[in-house]
């Protein structure tokens, strides 16, 4: 999955919670994992990419994003 596709990203984490939904979600939580990806993004495509998987995650309570990753701030020279 490239993450730089947004409407690739928005269509894969639907049929992930779909998939859940089908299967009885009240069983088991995803945890979705991003270390070190988000860096390699393309100028703009972090803050689309976690705006989405925000909007799939307040969708599904069954699910939480764990965020272990470096962000450059455009607007300065330091790094989260």
């Amino acid at each position: 999955l490239d993450l730089n596709d947004s409407d690739g990203l928005r269509n894969h984490l639907k049929s992930i919670f779909e998939a859940e939904n089908k299967e009885g979600s009240s069983t088991w939580h995803t945890i979705f994992v991003v270390e070190g990806v988000l860096m390699y993004l393309k100028e703009g495509k972090t803050a689309e990419t976690l705006k989405i998987c925000a909007e799939a995650l307040g969708r599904n309570s069954s699910a939480s994003l764990c965020f272990a990753d470096r962000l450059h701030l455009p607007s300065s020279d330091e790094s989260l």
